[in-house]
């Protein structure tokens, strides 16, 4: 498994706590602030991240068995599907290409639909795939995290080099 590249704060920590449904969960059933679930839980919370920024290649029976998959482990839902044409993988959210990848680039797509699915379905491709990315929420703001760097999702779209 890979390091990060730089050490994560505890900002850091509660955006991912804020934007990860498992995080948000576990943070919650806790009943602690967030200050003291930051401050018990920070080895359980990087190893959560380290898990998403750094998924295992493929899990298989035997990861599903472990708990290595989860809700944005793999591209699945309701009206998603994944297609694959000359080279081009497309996931699919309803009648927009959430996610588009080529050779070169990653587009992200909302379709002008800035919701909590669209957003998992992308997640769920960038672990299922390997991408690399992780898209979340801040106020209603959206973000890209990706290879390390912070990107405002201000528009519909946002592309990315691979």
């Amino acid at each position: 498994m890979k390091e990060r590249n730089a050490p994560m704060n505890d900002r850091e920590r509660e955006l991912w706590v804020k934007n990860d449904e498992g995080l948000y969960r576990f943070w919650r059933s806790t009943r602690l602030s967030m200050r003291n679930f930051l401050r018990q839980y920070r080895d359980e919370i990087d190893a959560a991240i380290d898990r998403v920024l750094n998924p295992p290649k493929r899990t298989g029976f035997l990861g599903r068995l472990l708990g290595l998959g989860g809700q944005t482990r793999l591209v699945r839902g309701k009206a998603t599907r994944v297609t694959r044409v000359d080279g081009i993988l497309q996931v699919w959210y309803h009648r927009t290409p959430v996610v588009t990848v080529d050779a070169k680039k990653i587009v992200l797509d909302t379709g002008g639909w800035k919701t909590r699915t669209t957003k998992t379905r992308m997640n769920q491709a960038s672990n299922e795939f390997g991408l690399g990315y992780h898209v979340f929420v801040e106020g209603r703001e959206w973000f890209v995290n990706h290879k390390g760097r912070i990107l405002p999702f201000t528009g519909d779209t946002l592309t990315l080099k691979r």
